[in-house]
């Protein structure tokens, strides 16, 4: 009997704590406001055909903050819906002396091209004010020669102590070698993700 009280007590402990661990993390996630000064942007897509093993540096995002000043990255968060593929490293920016607004897409990472000035991690990084801003680059590998879908990127961050997020709905779908390019735009266009256009 004193076996199965023990028992029972320690599952009310394990479960307490689970369920305490859910509230912190709902609490943490609520701290993170919309309606920040950094730039939305428009829900949009890009097909790549890509096989297993590819690395390549995501560039497709630009974090402004028009003329705010104090607005410091604190986290970047990666979301997809279908197929597998893995960040590589920790995203890094380029800063406002890059010689181009974005350089979209290049094979490996961390990328080395010139052009983009000095490269600094991510996370701790102050968004400087002007029309430039910081390029985000994130790494990712396709693990599977199959349909993959990064469905958005979102953006903790704070200005004055306050703590902001904006998510940027930016898909990058992933087209294996067995399936033709309109065939994965297809597939794309028919699901949820996206309303195909007229």
């Amino acid at each position: 009997m004193a076996a199965v009280m023990a028992a029972v007590v320690m599952a009310a402990v394990v479960m307490a704590a689970v369920v305490m661990a859910i509230a912190i993390r709902l609490l943490q996630t609520a701290e993170w406001r919309s309606g920040g000064p950094v730039e939305e942007l428009p829900l949009s897509v890009a097909f790549l055909p890509y096989e297993a093993g590819t690395s390549f540096s995501d560039g497709w995002i630009t974090v402004k903050v028009g003329n705010v000043e104090g607005a410091i990255i604190r986290g970047v968060v990666v979301t997809s819906s279908e197929g597998h593929f893995i960040t590589l490293g920790e995203p890094l920016v380029a800063g406002p002396s890059r010689q181009f607004n974005m350089f979209q897409n290049l094979q490996g990472y961390p990328p080395t091209d010139s052009r983009f000035g000095p490269l600094e991690p991510a996370i701790g990084a102050t968004i400087p004010p002007g029309p430039m801003g910081l390029e985000l680059l994130i790494g990712l590998r396709i693990e599977r020669d199959e349909y993959a879908v990064r469905d958005s990127v979102t953006i903790r961050y704070t200005v004055g102590g306050r703590k902001y997020q904006t998510t940027v709905p930016y898909r990058i779908v992933f087209c294996p070698s067995t399936m033709t390019e309109a065939g994965c735009e297809e597939r794309f266009y028919s699901s949820a993700l996206w309303d195909a256009p007229s």
